[in-house]
């Protein structure tokens, strides 16, 4: 269970830690891309939904099952901080899934600055052997400190078993403080 909810979190997180990173990083309204390891640290809630509570797959017979999970990160890369992560994710009985997810995003992006913002990941995909795609976009309100007023949108792919992931994203509309 720990090693399935895990590739779903840490790819979520992957992609935030990413986006998060991009939108510090421009300032205008130019494509940047940003290289983040999500490190897992903790789970803060696991719920099965309708998944096998012992390895959050389908139950035999099923062909998918539907199930939640609130993950914590740190980031090392271009973007240095944590990350919070609530995944909703439906995986089928090879170990591949798609996820949708809320990420909050606190730290700082080197001659940047520092503040949180939260992204909405949505439209993703995790293979059986970890590899993920998704897009992303920021939830509009939520930067504060430095990040005040961002804007952004963007993709995601990465690895959920390594962490490593990279972003390109768009910030238009960032007022740099």
């Amino acid at each position: 269970m720990k090693d399935s909810i895990q590739k779903v979190m840490l790819a979520a997180l992957t992609v935030l830690l990413v986006l998060t990173g991009q939108v510090l990083v421009v300032m205008a309204s130019e494509p940047v891309r940003l290289e983040v390891t999500a490190t897992f640290v903790q789970f803060t809630a696991a719920d099965p939904g309708t998944c096998d509570p012992s390895t959050f797959l389908p139950n035999p017979g099923d062909q998918s099952c539907i199930a939640t999970l609130g993950e914590l990160f740190t980031a090392a890369g271009d973007f240095v901080g944590g990350a919070f992560v609530e995944a909703t994710f439906a995986p089928l009985p090879d170990g591949s899934d798609s996820f949708t997810d809320f990420q909050t995003w606190s730290g700082t992006i080197n001659g940047r600055g520092t503040g949180t913002f939260t992204l909405l990941e949505y439209d993703g995909v995790t293979k059986a052997d970890g590899s993920y795609t998704s897009k992303l976009r920021s939830v509009d309100g939520t930067g504060s400190g430095d990040f005040e007023g961002i804007t952004a949108w963007g993709s995601s792919k990465g690895n959920a078993t390594t962490g490593f992931n990279s972003l390109t994203l768009t910030f238009p509309g960032h007022k740099h403080h």
